[in-house]
């Protein structure tokens, strides 16, 4: 994946280095400069989102192919202007977690200006070149799976990953269906959710809306990889509101079953729906076809009001919430390409 743009053609064509393999991005300034408050903030993250995700892509390539540089363009830059202050907040970390476990950041990856290297002055201050080291293990952006604690759920590392995919876990037989009349503790086999207003109330032309929010802005996908890693499973509730638990010298939190209204004809179509998400959206290794899920309505006596349940079932394996598994690149070609599943598995563990 290279850029259009012709200075970028150019100087890394042109540049004098010992890596062989370059890459070009473009990365507009505003991307990594101090946020501008009168733009729209959705829009900024959404493009921050866009940039971080085409510029791992070819790090990760860069990383799983015998290394190289990467020629990063930000145009606009003024010629005096050498703080990265912005560009390193946003990259920083997530570079940090494609270091090879045993490594040090500022041994894989350094960072150069082009106008330290070049004579020819046009353009040249706008761009910044990270040399990236090979590296000795799959270099892998997101593995698309995550793992719990009892406050949030995360990435897990490599190596976590590995043995997770090699070893049999003694799990569960039977499914873990929680009563909400006792709420149990929000932890890591628990997590509790709430839906903004026009999600209050679920009928046949709002399902597919609502069972997508669910999936996406409140994170069921990622979840349910997580709960599934539990030894007993684990439960995704919908309809349980947070709120503040006032005590005489302090404030800690509480949670409500408030519920959502859902017609009786629409309970069955919301686990169909979820059905065809695990389906279409949700690899499992190994995959025995055991269902992955089950639907609870827990009814809260008013009429069609309900909290909804999603009970996972734990996986002696792993889940992951894209059906292509783990997000890996590789250059074939001069093209930057994503590296399939059984590829990325047999790098990984040796696994056929």
């Amino acid at each position: 994946m290279t850029s259009d743009c012709v200075f970028c053609a150019q100087y890394s064509l042109s540049t004098k280095l010992k890596e062989k393999l370059r890459l070009t991005i473009d990365i507009p300034l505003e991307l990594v400069s101090k946020p501008n408050p009168k733009r729209d903030k959705k829009t900024f993250k959404c493009d921050r989102s866009d940039i971080t995700g085409q510029f791992f892509k070819q790090v990760s390539a860069l990383r799983n192919s015998g290394g190289g540089a990467l020629f990063v363009h930000i145009g606009g830059l003024d010629y005096a202007d050498r703080n990265l202050h912005y560009f390193h907040e946003l990259f920083d970390k997530p570079l940090n977690d494609l270091v090879d476990e045993g490594d040090l950041f500022i041994d894989t990856f350094t960072f150069l200006w082009l106008k330290d290297l070049e004579t020819v002055e046009n353009k040249s201050h706008e761009f910044l070149i990270i040399v990236v080291r090979a590296s000795s293990r799959l270099s892998t952006p997101d593995y698309k799976t995550k793992v719990s604690t009892d406050h949030e759920i995360t990435q897990p590392s490599g190596r976590t990953l590995c043995e997770l995919l090699l070893k049999t876990r003694d799990i569960a037989k039977e499914d873990t269906v929680h009563e909400i009349d006792a709420l149990p503790a929000e932890g890591r086999s628990v997590q509790f959710k709430y839906v903004k207003s026009e999600f209050e109330k679920i009928h046949a032309s709002n399902i597919d809306d609502f069972v997508t929010y669910m999936w996406v802005s409140l994170r069921l996908r990622e979840y349910i990889t997580a709960l599934s890693k539990n030894l007993n499973g684990g439960s995704y509730f919908v309809g349980i509101e947070e709120t503040d638990n006032k005590f005489s010298n302090y404030v800690s939190k509480t949670f409500q079953r408030k519920g959502i209204q859902i017609l009786p004809e629409c309970k069955p179509l919301i686990q169909r729906e979820l059905d065809a998400k695990i389906t279409n959206c949700i690899k499992v290794y190994p995959d025995k076809g055991t269902p992955l899920i089950k639907c609870n309505f827990h009814n809260l006596q008013d009429e069609n009001v309900y909290v909804i349940e999603v009970a996972v079932r734990p996986i002696s394996g792993c889940v992951f919430y894209d059906r292509d598994g783990p997000e890996a690149y590789e250059l074939k070609n001069k093209s930057v390409e994503r590296i399939s599943f059984p590829v990325w598995l047999t790098k990984c563990t040796n696994v056929q």
